[in-house]
């Protein structure tokens, strides 16, 4: 039997099979949990976006 006659996939399957393996991979990643150092990182911009905000409304 020859080595590569495994390898002997067209293009359609050799796609589906990448799509397969990088969905499992990601639905892995998306139920990872959030750090709590982003979160925080996220609310810190969150404020900074809203003071600016409320800056400007104030000058108008």
């Amino acid at each position: 039997m020859d080595d590569n006659e495994d390898l002997n996939l067209d293009g359609d399957e050799i796609q589906s099979q990448i799509g397969k393996k990088l969905r499992a991979m990601y639905d892995s990643v998306l139920s990872e949990p959030i750090p709590d150092r982003l979160v925080e990182l996220l609310i810190q911009l969150d404020d900074i976006q809203g003071s600016e905000t409320r800056d400007r409304s104030k000058q108008q």
